[in-house]
């Protein structure tokens, strides 16, 4: 009787156990929620850190820059930036390489003949230096006549009615402004026969060569010619002094088979002694390049 009573409770514990580890194994009471078909459960990211954008590094020979040199000293983004936040990047992206980098402001004394251009380097990278770049490829500004890089002899400029100069292309061999020479004095600007017609000596910011001899054209800011040839003009009114006839009022344009016409416009030239042998007569402009009119006068 008591092997019964005994066997029985066994049996009443195991039964008990069995249904706690059910209810233990299904969550209670709660039905399991099956995932819908073809859905992504969700993934908790393992948290990531954020790498820092690469602080900018000093510029240094040899580096290259996402700009490009042009004439007249301005400066184009060769890669999609601006030339106000100018970058360094690969050599192979292309842009303009670091020649050597010199005193703020002291491009033109220090920088190599084949320089491009001048940047300045960025705020904050450093003692402010200027950086002698060359594009690496065409154009190159430091080439004679192209209107950039250093100043030197064969080189075109621009003298602003306040007496700035500033490189420029030139439109041919001769000019506008094609400078003559770079001195310390004014008194230099001639050759071994003496002083050169038609050229005048600019003052500029420079410790050795602060005078740029520049010939005819150097304040002139149109490009060709004034008149085509054939134009004709009336009479002008005129008032004679020792450095020729001043015009007053300018020319006004008559057809050629007008009574009143009075001269015909046979060549434009540099300088009056440019003019051909037909011509009569000339007019000249210092806003224009060529800035002499050659005349033929009609009566």
């Amino acid at each position: 009787m008591v092997n019964r009573v005994l066997v029985g409770s066994l049996l009443g514990v195991i039964a008990l156990l069995v249904v706690v580890i059910v209810v233990m194994r299904t969550g209670g009471d709660e039905e399991p929620v099956a995932a819908a078909p073809g859905a992504t459960p969700a993934v908790t990211p393992p948290s990531q850190a954020v790498s820092p954008s690469p602080s900018p590094v000093p510029w240094t020979e040899g580096d290259c820059l996402d700009v490009t040199a042009l004439a007249g000293g301005s400066l184009a983004p060769s890669s999609g930036g601006s030339p106000e936040t100018v970058r360094q990047v690969r050599c192979e992206q292309g842009g303009a390489r670091i020649l050597r980098l010199v005193d703020r402001g002291d491009g033109e004394q220090r920088c190599p003949r084949d320089t491009d251009g001048f940047v300045d380097t960025p705020a904050g990278l450093g003692e402010p230096r200027t950086a002698c770049v060359r594009n690496l490829a065409d154009p190159h500004p430091a080439a004679r006549g192209k209107g950039g890089g250093v100043l030197v002899a064969g080189d075109c400029v621009l003298v602003s009615d306040e007496g700035d100069v500033r490189e420029r292309a030139c439109a041919d061999a001769r000019g506008p402004g094609r400078v003559w020479g770079l001195y310390k004095k004014k008194s230099q600007c001639k050759d071994s026969r003496g002083f050169l017609d038609y050229h005048y000596a600019h003052r500029r910011t420079h410790p050795t060569h602060p005078v740029v001899c520049a010939g005819p054209g150097d304040t002139a800011t149109e490009l060709g010619a004034k008149y085509d040839n054939g134009t004709c003009f009336r009479k002008p009114a005129t008032l004679s002094t020792q450095l020729g006839g001043l015009i007053f009022g300018g020319l006004d344009e008559v057809s050629c088979s007008s009574r009143s016409a009075w001269a015909e416009v046979v060549a434009s030239a540099r300088v009056a002694e440019d003019c051909p042998a037909r011509s009569t007569r000339s007019v000249s402009d210092d806003h224009h390049y060529p800035g002499t009119t050659c005349l033929r006068t009609l009566r």
